[in-house]
C-alpha cells in the first residue's frame, strides 16, 4: 500500500506541464491524512498532492476544483498506478470562483482552500464552501503567510462561529471548526473588518465590540460540553485505546503540528470553560520530558496551556468536569485540598459551602488554623463523618506517604451520595503505580527512586516530595476504600485545549445507603 511518508517525499509532477509539483506543507500532509476518513466528504479549491493525500484514505466523496485538464490526467494516472480507489472522486474542470457560485454542494465534512492565491478567488472559494460545511466541519486555509490567506484566517479569528483548531506558522496553514449558522450575513454580528495603516496586514475587530446594547453577550454561552470516556479498569483501558488508534493517530498528528519549537513559547487558541469565551492558551516548555521521533521537545501538556485566567490544562478540565459532570449546586458542601491557591478562591466565589485546607506539617494541629488557613492531614482528616457532598483533590495525592489511608478518610468524609473527584500523575501505560518512595516507622524516608519534588503553595521553591505516580491499581484501592463504581474519566479537546493524549481524573461515590468503610 502507498505510504503517506512515500507520497509526501516522491511526489507526482503535476504541474507547470509536468515538470513540478506545487507541494503542501508534510505537517500539513499530515493533518489531511489523519482528519480524513471512509465516510468523509470533503472539497478543495485547487488539485496536485493535496489531493492525492486526501484519496488515499478513500473518502465518500472528494471534489476537486482546478482549470487544467492535464493536472487530473497525471493525479487519474498516479491512482491508478498506485490503486487508489477513485470512485468518490469528482474533479471538476473549472475556475473555482466560475463553478462554486452555481454549484449544487453536498454537506461538507472538510475544505481545503488553496489553489490560486490571487486576490479575491480565496475569498469567494472560502464565501461558497463556507455556507455548505456542516456544524463542526474543518475549515482547512493554506497558504496563511500570504496576504489572501492571512485575511481569512483573521477574519474567521474574529466570529464567534469559528473556533481555531490549530495554526501551523512554520507550514503556512490554519485550521478552523465551524460552529454556527449563518456564516454570512449583514447584520451587526459580522465582525468588522478594517484596514490598520500603516500595517501591512488587515486586522479583525472583534464581533463583541459592534455589539449592539440589548444584544446577547458571547461570552455568556455556555460553550461547548467536554466528552469523557468512563474506564472502570487497565482490561477496559487496552481494549478502548485498540479501538481508537487511529483517532490516537490523529491527536497526535494534530498536537506535533501546533507546536513551534522556534519559540520559548507559543500559543493554542480554543475556548475556555472557566472564563466561557475564547482565548489563546500559552505553552512553554518547562518540565518538559518527552520529544518526537526526530528529537524535538514536546511540551508537558498537562501542565501547559495557560489562559489569562492563571489555570492551566489540567485545572481548567477540573473545574468543568466539576460543573458538568459531578454538581452545579452552588450550596454543595464542597472539600478542596488547597487553601492558598487561585483555584481555592475561584471556587470560593462560586461554591460558599467551600472548605479549604493545606497540610502544614507538625508546627501547627491538625484542625487548627495559622494565619487563616485550617491545617489537615489528609491520612488523619479531623472533619466529622459525612461532612462533605464533594471533595476535590487535585495533585495533592500522590505528595501523601499513605495513599489507602487518605482513600478511606475522604469516603468517611463523604455524605451518603457523594462523590470524590481526584487527579494526580498517572501511568496510563500500566497496570500497576510506581512507589517513589515510602515513609519508615521512624518517620524517616526511604527513597525508591531517585526524588522528585513538585511546586507547592505552601513551601515555594522546596517543593513536595512525591511518593509515587499512580497506575490502574488505584480504582482496587479505591474499591477497597469503599467507594462505589470508581472509575477514570478520560478526555481530550482541542477546542477547549485540553491535549497531551488521553487526560485522566479519577472518580468514586460513597453509595447512597449501607456506605460503610469495608
Amino acid at each position: 500500500m502507498l505510504t503517506l511518508q512515500a507520497l509526501v517525499e516522491h511526489p507526482s509532477l503535476v504541474h507547470g506541464d509536468r515538470a513540478m509539483t506545487w507541494s503542501i506543507q508534510p505537517a500539513l500532509a499530515a493533518f489531511l491524512d489523519e482528519a480524513v476518513g471512509p465516510e468523509s466528504v470533503t472539497l478543495e479549491t485547487g488539485a496536485g498532492l493535496s489531493t492525492l493525500v486526501i484519496l488515499r484514505k478513500h473518502p465518500r466523496q472528494h471534489t476537486a476544483i482546478q482549470p487544467v485538464v492535464d493536472e487530473f490526467a497525471v493525479i487519474l494516472e498516479f491512482a491508478e498506478r498506485h490503486g487508489l480507489d477513485i470512485r468518490g472522486f469528482l474533479p471538476v474542470l473549472a475556475r473555482s470562483q466560475d463553478w462554486l457560485p452555481r454549484a449544487d454542494l453536498p454537506e461538507l465534512d472538510l475544505v481545503l482552500v488553496h489553489g490560486t492565491h490571487a486576490f479575491p478567488v480565496s475569498s469567494l472559494d472560502w464565501h461558497y464552501a463556507a455556507d455548505t460545511l456542516k456544524i463542526g466541519g474543518l475549515m482547512v486555509v493554506d497558504g496563511t503567510h500570504l496576504v489572501t490567506g492571512a485575511m481569512l484566517v483573521d477574519v474567521m479569528s474574529a466570529d464567534t462561529r469559528w473556533r481555531e483548531v490549530g495554526r501551523d506558522g512554520s507550514s503556512h496553514f490554519a485550521i478552523f471548526r465551524k460552529s454556527g449558522y449563518p456564516v454570512h450575513d449583514d447584520g451587526p454580528r459580522q465582525p468588522r473588518v478594517c484596514d490598520a495603516i500603516p500595517a501591512p496586514r488587515v486586522h479583525a475587530v472583534g464581533a463583541a465590540a459592534a455589539r449592539p446594547v440589548g444584544a446577547e453577550d458571547p461570552e455568556s454561552r455556555a460553550g461547548p460540553q467536554l466528552t469523557c470516556v468512563e474506564v472502570r479498569s487497565w482490561h477496559e483501558y487496552q481494549q478502548y485505546r485498540a479501538a481508537v488508534a487511529g483517532e490516537q493517530r490523529r491527536r497526535e498528528a494534530v498536537e506535533r503540528a501546533l507546536i513551534d519549537v522556534e519559540a520559548d513559547r507559543f500559543h493554542v487558541h480554543g475556548f475556555c470553560s472557566v472564563c466561557q469565551r475564547a482565548s489563546r492558551f500559552e505553552v512553554r516548555f518547562t518540565y518538559s520530558y518527552q520529544t518526537t521521533p526526530d528529537g524535538r521537545p514536546i511540551p508537558n501538556w498537562r501542565e501547559q496551556l495557560t489562559c489569562t485566567c492563571g489555570f492551566n490544562n489540567r485545572m481548567r478540565a477540573a473545574i468543568q468536569i466539576l460543573r458538568q459532570e459531578i454538581c452545579d449546586d452552588p450550596t454543595a458542601r464542597i472539600y478542596l485540598t488547597e487553601r492558598v491557591t487561585g483555584l481555592y478562591s475561584w471556587l470560593r466565589a462560586r461554591y460558599p459551602n467551600l472548605s479549604g485546607t493545606e497540610y502544614l506539617g507538625d508546627r501547627v494541629p491538625r484542625g487548627a488554623e495559622h494565619e487563616g488557613v485550617r491545617n489537615e492531614d489528609l491520612t488523619a482528616l479531623t472533619f466529622a463523618d459525612e461532612s462533605f457532598d464533594v471533595i476535590l483533590s487535585l495533585d495533592v495525592m500522590e505528595h501523601v506517604p499513605d495513599s489507602h489511608a487518605a482513600l478511606g478518610e475522604c469516603f468517611r468524609c463523604l455524605r451518603p451520595g457523594g462523590v470524590l473527584l481526584f487527579g494526580a500523575p498517572f501511568r496510563l501505560d500500566s497496570a500497576q503505580g510506581q512507589e517513589r518512595a515510602r515513609l519508615r516507622d521512624d518517620g524517616t524516608i526511604e527513597h525508591l527512586m531517585p526524588p522528585e519534588y513538585h511546586w507547592n503553595p505552601v513551601t515555594g521553591e522546596h517543593g513536595a516530595l512525591s511518593f509515587r505516580t499512580f497506575g490502574w491499581d488505584v480504582l482496587q484501592q479505591m474499591a477497597v476504600a469503599g467507594f462505589a463504581d470508581p472509575r477514570a474519566l478520560l478526555y481530550w479537546s482541542l477546542e477547549l485545549g485540553y491535549l497531551g493524549g488521553d487526560q485522566i481524573l479519577l472518580v468514586g461515590s460513597r453509595p447512597a445507603s449501607g456506605g460503610q468503610r469495608p
